[in-house]
């Protein structure tokens, strides 16, 4: 039987268009401290979200503090959002809800990438142009290649920005389900 649902489209936070380094393009070690300071407010503010992330899978299974920390507390991002895809539909009876739910765990998995190569990363800049790069060898690259890819500090607010909307958005979905979970759970 044909679903006649249409299927949802993803959110992908944009990312520059990869460029091959020129000859005349070094890496030089260092971003600067206003660049420091943008990789913790990466850190800082990803570390809420992921709160928040165990936060709602606790309240789909009513779960304690103490019992959901033991069942997430050492779970990484990835395995929190595949729970949460798994877990809303069967608890979640607000079909508009449900969906910008898992938009929004669409658009945090493909933020964890770039979290993850800020986070992990080697920083430094290209040059002659100065522009922050931060530097991998676990991406998804050829085991003889060091991935490279340019964090600006535009992108880099970018990136914060998305985040945070992204936690506020399931806080407001807590609270909408804390106060109503009659309608709202299964």
């Amino acid at each position: 039987m044909a679903d006649d649902k249409p299927k949802r489209k993803k959110f992908v936070p944009p990312k520059p268009p990869f460029q091959a380094m020129r000859p005349d393009h070094r890496t030089v070690f260092g971003v600067g401290l206003q660049h420091e300071r943008l990789v913790g407010r990466v850190a800082i503010e990803w570390t809420r979200l992921e709160n928040i992330l165990n936060d709602i899978l606790w309240r789909f299974l009513n779960l304690s503090f103490e019992d959901g920390r033991v069942l997430t507390g050492r779970a990484d991002a990835a395995t929190r959002i595949s729970l949460l895809r798994v877990i809303a539909p069967r608890h979640l009876a607000d079909a508009d809800k449900l969906e910008a739910l898992l938009l929004s765990l669409d658009a945090i998995d493909a933020l964890r990438d770039d979290r993850n190569f800020i986070v992990h990363g080697a920083w430094g800049r290209l040059e002659p142009e100065g522009v922050p790069l931060a530097m991998s060898l676990r991406a998804r690259s050829k085991p003889d290649e060091i991935t490279g890819e340019t964090f600006p500090p535009d992108r880099m607010q970018k990136i914060v920005t998305l985040i945070t909307e992204m936690r506020k958005m399931l806080v407001t979905l807590l609270i909408e389900i804390d106060a109503s979970p009659d309608t709202l759970l299964k």
